[in-house]
């Protein structure tokens, strides 16, 4: 089963190597082809380990505060799943899944400041 999942990863990545080298990236080094592909296929990027802890649980805090509506950001956007709505959730999060226009929020807008973040998306042609 190893070797069938391995053979099947190796065609994708041939498959797509082209594609998603040249539709959405500039050709550099700081994305691998893995993880072009994996964006051309799945619409985002995942790269574990990317921000600091530290950084992660300011963004969560202030992510919280704003759950609560202990904060109003001018122009935010807060976006609820209601497929989700009555899931696994704690009760404080209702089932929100993403925050839009948070460039307002100073301790949120931080995330695009960092400079690991703005490395990557300078690799970006999107």
């Amino acid at each position: 089963m190893a070797l069938y999942q391995d053979s099947l990863k190796e065609q994708r990545l041939s498959h797509c190597h082209s594609l998603a080298v040249s539709r959405y990236f500039f050709d550099n080094d700081l994305l691998s082809t893995e993880q072009r592909i994996s964006y051309e296929e799945d619409g985002f990027l995942l790269i574990k380990g990317l921000v600091s802890g530290e950084h992660i649980d300011r963004f969560r805090a202030t992510f919280e505060r704003i759950f609560r509506r202990e904060v109003q950001v001018p122009g935010l956007v807060v976006m609820r799943d209601v497929s989700i709505a009555k899931s696994e959730f704690v009760p404080d999060q209702k089932a929100i899944s993403k925050l839009q226009d948070f460039q307002e929020e100073p301790e949120l807008f931080l995330y695009c400041s960092l400079p690991q973040s703005i490395g990557n998306c300078h690799s970006a042609v999107v």
